[in-house]
């Protein structure tokens, strides 16, 4: 099994943070190879037995894209073409198949190669709202005596990225749990969750609300200075909770 800091979760095919920029554009471009597992030292091209195929990139042309993956790119994306090569590294048998990048993206999700041929696969929302979090599966994931912040986070995201970064850089001993947005949000929603969406919480001890209230603000809030009126609530944020 690969350790989850090698890959994004919740994709079933192996995609380590070196894909960050076409997962949060929503677009795989020629020269990509996709393998299903990690690689273990062999070339492209060689024979290897645990891999069925291989999958690279033939088109689009390569433009090195970037997003900020907050969901605006994939969408614009999701139905343009992407044509593929499955490649048979023990039989050399290559399949060129043309489809489009979110049906390229469902199948890198759930490994179902039927989802290449289908008439239309829909886009799945990149983005949902802290309120859909679970307070009382967090509550019971805190520490008594600990305070305890949880939010809804996207490894592409850029936003999410620096909003993890900043609030850990604030404080010296922070423990840090991964959920996913299945198990940790509410379950009245309906359709399925992008597969990247986690729930992080951050856990703090020997520390009270209104320290770590103020500690968050100054690390993801920033005053517009044409406001003389202080904006900040936590809940746009997150979810703090004293247990």
């Amino acid at each position: 099994m690969i350790p989850e800091e090698e890959k994004y979760t919740g994709l079933q095919w192996y995609l380590p943070p070196y894909f960050k920029n076409y997962l949060s554009s929503g677009r795989f471009e020629k020269g990509v190879i996709i393998y299903k597992d990690k690689p273990t030292g062999k070339t492209w091209g060689e024979n290897i037995p645990h891999i069925d195929y291989l999958i690279q990139i033939q088109y689009p042309p390569s433009t090195m894209p970037s997003g900020s993956g907050d969901g605006n790119e994939i969408m614009k994306n999701w139905e343009t073409t992407v044509i593929l090569d499955l490649y048979h590294p023990n039989t050399k048998e290559t399949k060129v198949i043309t489809t489009t990048q979110g049906k390229l993206f469902t199948f890198l999700w759930k490994d179902n190669p039927e989802v290449l041929h289908q008439k239309e696969v829909p886009p799945v929302p990149v983005f949902i709202t802290n309120k859909a979090i679970n307070e009382q599966f967090i509550t019971d994931n805190i520490p008594c005596s600990s305070v305890g912040f949880a939010f809804i986070y996207n490894p592409i995201n850029d936003i999410h990225l620096s909003k993890l970064r900043e609030i850990k850089s604030l404080f010296c001993n922070v423990e840090e749990l991964t959920f996913s947005a299945e198990k940790a949000c509410k379950t009245e929603k309906t359709g399925e969750i992008y597969p990247l969406l986690t729930v992080k919480l951050l856990i703090f001890k020997n520390t009270n609300y209104d320290d770590v209230h103020e500690l968050i603000k100054k690390a993801v809030y920033k005053k517009s200075k044409s406001s003389e009126k202080d904006m900040f609530r936590i809940a746009t944020h997150g979810l703090l909770i004293q247990r």
